[in-house]
């Protein structure tokens, strides 16, 4: 169950491991982003592992990120970007709390941010902190819920984000 945090100091952190649950949620993600994004040729594309520059000091690395297919970026090997769309984040019990208050506070400081997402792997729930919200918090519980990211033009159900949890909780706890 995701808990709601508030704002915490700036700190530098570690990427820590992940679970497979957690891998499978990411993999779901980046499945659903990239079949909308090959569908409508879309101007944005969604990626694992880079970070995003936040300060001097600071870059932390969202499970998930959505930047814009021509980025702001003059290095196609930078390992940083600034234009992040979309940031998601796959809650751990390790990382809980750095993902509701450090990094939100850090992503939403972001111009080009129009939602930062926050996916639980021990239950159903999606956190979302729109821009157009005020970055407040909405959560949704149901697979039945959708996603709405009106930035990238698509809808993602909860049922796409979660598919196949079943077997990989059976497999993998």
């Amino acid at each position: 169950m995701i808990q709601h945090f508030g704002a915490a100091p700036n700190h530098q952190f570690a990427k820590v491991g992940t679970s497979p649950i957690h891998q499978w949620i990411a993999r779901n993600l980046l499945l659903a982003l990239g079949n909308r994004d090959r569908d409508m040729r879309a101007s944005w594309v969604a990626l694992p592992g880079l970070g995003v520059r936040v300060s001097d000091v600071s870059r932390p690395e969202p499970d998930v990120l959505v930047i814009p297919r021509s980025g702001s970026s003059t290095d196609p090997m930078a390992r940083d970007c600034n234009d992040v769309i979309v940031a998601f984040e796959i809650l751990s019990p390790s990382t809980e709390a750095r993902d509701l208050r450090w990094k939100r506070t850090a992503y939403t400081r972001l111009a080009s941010l129009t939602h930062y997402v926050v996916i639980a792997q021990d239950t159903v729930e999606v956190v979302v902190f729109a821009r157009d919200a005020g970055f407040a918090e909405r959560r949704l519980r149901s697979t039945e819920d959708v996603l709405a990211l009106p930035s990238l033009g698509i809808t993602l159900s909860l049922s796409e984000i979660y598919r196949d949890l079943e077997w990989a909780h059976a497999r993998f706890r």
